[in-house]
């Protein structure tokens, strides 16, 4: 699957059955370059408070493998939490086992 996927995942011990929690993104340097801005007046989450699809790659033409809620900006980072859907159950697979 995606490196960038797992990339993003700094997955905790937690129940099987919990969404993962994850790190999006921060303010660090991108491999392009460029410096995100992570803070509460640069990243607007009003659009996010259902949640969002989560894709693969960035790929809008696949359909989402699950969803990302609850994301919040703390210490210039954004974080989120992941609940698979079915097209996702390899991948939560492999993030659970820290592939």
């Amino acid at each position: 699957m995606n490196s960038q996927l797992y990339l993003a995942a700094a997955v905790q011990a937690q129940d099987q059955d919990a969404p993962v929690k994850i790190q999006i993104s921060n303010d660090s340097v991108t491999s392009h370059g460029y410096k995100l801005i992570h803070n509460k007046t640069a990243i607007d989450l009003s659009r996010a408070k259902r949640g969002l699809p989560l894709l693969v790659s960035h790929n809008q033409t696949d359909l989402p493998i699950g969803r990302v809620t609850n994301l919040s900006v703390t210490r210039n980072t954004l974080h989120g939490e992941i609940t698979f859907g079915r097209r996702g159950s390899d991948v939560e697979a492999d993030m659970r086992s820290g592939v």
